[in-house]
């Protein structure tokens, strides 16, 4: 048990750590309904820009309401001066006809960490509490 409970602290430690490295943007003019959209993720020096299609979704129960989040990488982009988070939502939008006034919010990481082990799930539960606030 005590094992247990140190390794939880320190997936704290590491979450709160990359969460601190974070900057959290709406991209454009933001429609009224926030509960699907693109989601982009970007990290300190890399290249690429990962564009997620989102969906939140509530559960409840008879205790608690909780938000849900899905996604589903759409498109992967080359970071360059001509790259702007707005012509990336203008791309997302002509390419992908079934969200015609898209909700899309970019978060930036500036630390060099893992996408998938490390990136992905912070990123996730920052966006629903950030998005949810």
């Amino acid at each position: 048990m005590p094992l247990l409970a140190q390794n939880i602290h320190e997936g704290k430690t590491i979450y709160d750590l990359v969460e601190e490295h974070f900057s959290f943007k709406a991209v454009g003019i933001s429609p009224l309904n926030h509960d699907e959209g693109y989601l982009l993720l970007h990290c300190a020096d890399e290249k690429d820009i990962y564009a997620y299609q989102y969906q939140l979704t509530l559960f409840t129960t008879a205790q608690k309401s909780y938000r849900g989040l899905y996604i589903n990488e759409v498109e992967r982009y080359t970071s360059t001066f001509t790259s702007s988070y707005e012509n990336i939502k203008s791309d997302l939008i002509q390419k992908h006809k079934d969200l015609p006034n898209p909700a899309v919010y970019a978060v930036d990481c500036g630390l060099n960490i893992p996408l998938q082990e490390t990136f992905l799930p912070v990123a996730k539960r920052y966006f629903v509490n950030k998005i949810s606030a």
